[in-house]
This record gives structure tokens, C-alpha cells and sequence, in this order.
């Protein structure tokens, strides 16, 4: 059954515009939802704006490079803007803008509950929260608005359906619209976020794609290839990452991996 269902969907995803009518019908699906479950405010990009002091903005992963900034790293970025992504509250620093996905894994979401609290209750730093949907299958009904409401707004994304290199290749056309475009990662998503935002320089930190963490001790992962960089239909982040490069520039922004970096956007 499942191999049959994975057929038809690739059969719908070989056409742009059955690709651009799916993502339309979802994200408008998921509008719906939202209103449904009366969540207190959407992510606009106003909002950004009004909050954006810089035209850098540095995106904080949470790869091992993370430990090679030196102290003059940390002075650039503390002069620009910076947004940090998921298990950053594990780091001292303090970004701009912080972005979280609900995890899977129960004992991960109860064993970091009380550290994401240091970003959520820190009012220099704006939270937005990823995959909101998701709370209502890892908690209660009012647990999870009680969670949402501590942020400072939800991401309503609007999914791109690439299934192929040649998909690919036309990213700009899934992304041409003025949404928060969603890709296989949170990565993506931010990288669209400053786009929108209207940064002229993006500089990924911590961004390797492999390897260890920043908060881990343990060595044994320094080999592993994270999810989002093994190829899934023949691409991977990594080619969407070239092509974001790609498009940007044509734009007039310039997308760089900080030279620390395990992976090199170059």
C-alpha cells in the first residue's frame, strides 16, 4: 500500500503547477487549522522588519564549528543581527530572533523543557515557533497553547514539493511568492526568512552538516551526516543550499557559510 501511495505521490509532484496547487491547498489547510485552534499571532514579515537593526544577519546552527568563533567572531556578530536555531538555548549567547521545532523524541522535549525557557522568557530575543501542529500530538490541548503562548509568534510556512534535481533547478519558482518557504529543514526556512527580511549579507555559523554539536561531549557522532544533508531523490540540502546561493545573488544578497564552517558554501 505504502509503495503504491509513494508512486501516485511522485506521479502528482512530477508537474510544477499540480506541485504549486499542493502547496497552496496546504498551507491554506493549515490556516484553517490555526484559526481552529486559536493560536494568539502568525509570524509577518512587518514584524520582522520593524525588529531588524542590520543588513547582516548571521543564522546560528548548532554544528561543533560553533566552538571554533573566536572572540572577534562573536563581536560581529553581536554588532549585526543574528537568528539561532533549535537547541540554541544550550548556548550562552543570546541572538536576535530564535527558531524552534517541537522534537520527536518525548525524553529530548521533557529534558530540554526548562532550558528553552532562558530564550522564551528573555524579552530581547523574539521567538518564533516552527511546526506548531505538532504540539498538539506531543501534549494535551492546553498544555500545547499554553506552550505557544510563551512565544512570540508561529511560522506559517508554505511547503515547496521537490522531488527531483530538476525540481530543483527551478527552486525560484517555488519560492517566487512572498511566503516563509519550507524545504526539508529549519535552515531553509531561515535563510527565506532573511531573504524576506531584506539582509543584504546572510553568514551561516555552525552550519556543517555533519559532525557533532556544540553542547556535545561526546566525540562519537564527529562522522555522522545530519538528515537534511543525505540525499533524498537524488538532492540534498546542500544543492538546495547552492541554489538559494544562486538566487540570492542574482538579487543582490550574498549567502556565505562563515568560514569556520565544516561545510563551504563556496
Amino acid at each position: 500500500m505504502n509503495q503504491k501511495m509513494n508512486k501516485l505521490k511522485k506521479l502528482f509532484h512530477k508537474s510544477l503547477h499540480l506541485n504549486q496547487l499542493i502547496s497552496w491547498l496546504s498551507f491554506y489547510a493549515e490556516h484553517l487549522d490555526y484559526l481552529r485552534k486559536k493560536y494568539p499571532k502568525r509570524l509577518s514579515v512587518v514584524d520582522l522588519k520593524n525588529l531588524k537593526s542590520s543588513d547582516t544577519l548571521y543564522i546560528l546552527g548548532c554544528g561543533a564549528s560553533i566552538k571554533n568563533l573566536t572572540e572577534s567572531d562573536w563581536a560581529s556578530i553581536n554588532r549585526n543581527d543574528s537568528l539561532a536555531l533549535n537547541l540554541w538555548y544550550k548556548s550562552t549567547f543570546v541572538p536576535n530572533f530564535w527558531m524552534w521545532e517541537p522534537p520527536r523524541d518525548k525524553k529530548v522535549r521533557d529534558d530540554e523543557f526548562s532550558g528553552m525557557q532562558k530564550l522564551l522568557n528573555d524579552k530581547s530575543c523574539y521567538t518564533i515557533l516552527k511546526n506548531w501542529q505538532n504540539l498538539y500530538s506531543y501534549y494535551s490541548t492546553e498544555e500545547a497553547r499554553e506552550l505557544v503562548r510563551k512565544f512570540d509568534s508561529v511560522v506559517m510556512m508554505r511547503r515547496s514539493h521537490i522531488y527531483n534535481p530538476n525540481q530543483m533547478s527551478q527552486l525560484r519558482t517555488y519560492i517566487k511568492s512572498a511566503h516563509f518557504h519550507f524545504y526539508r529543514g529549519s535552515l531553509f526556512l531561515a535563510i527565506i526568512i532573511a531573504r524576506l527580511m531584506g539582509y543584504k549579507n546572510v553568514i551561516l555559523c555552525g552550519v556543517d552538516l555533519s559532525g557533532g554539536y556544540f553542547y556535545d561531549s561526546d566525540t562519537s557522532s564527529a562522522n555522522n551526516v545530519h538528515n537534511t544533508a543525505v540525499e533524498k531523490n537524488g538532492i540534498s540540502m546542500k544543492d538546495a543550499l547552492f541554489r538559494l546561493k544562486s538566487i540570492m545573488l542574482e538579487e543582490g544578497i550574498i549567502l556565505e557559510t562563515h568560514e569556520t564552517c565544516k561545510f563551504k558554501l563556496s
